[in-house]
């Protein structure tokens, strides 16, 4: 029974990466599409972004969260960051194909 379920685990988390990858190169194009060519250049608005994670999410069936990176500087090694948080800044749920709940 733990083989199977060690198996299992391994086809989610296959999964689960094949599809971020996926959805990560379908979001970057987009954003090319409407005229930034760097995610980090800030020249996407925050509308846009709540735009196509609406879209992604109506698109899908499933949540989509916008999350912000909290970051701090190393004091061992200037200009040098690390992520110490990752905190929601929107969300998006499917608006389409939803069944009402009973």
């Amino acid at each position: 029974m733990e083989d199977e379920s060690k198996e299992l685990q391994g086809i989610y988390r296959a999964a689960g990466e094949q599809l971020e990858e996926e959805y990560y190169f379908k979001t970057l194009q987009m954003v090319q599409d409407l005229g930034s060519p760097a995610l980090i250049d800030g020249s996407v608005a925050f509308e846009a972004w709540k735009g196509i994670a609406q879209a992604m999410a109506d698109a899908s069936g499933y949540r989509v969260v916008l999350q912000a990176a909290r970051m701090e500087e190393i004091k061992c090694t200037p200009g040098t960051f690390r992520v110490c948080e990752n905190v929601e800044i929107a969300h998006a749920d499917p608006t389409l194909f939803r069944t009402p709940a009973p």
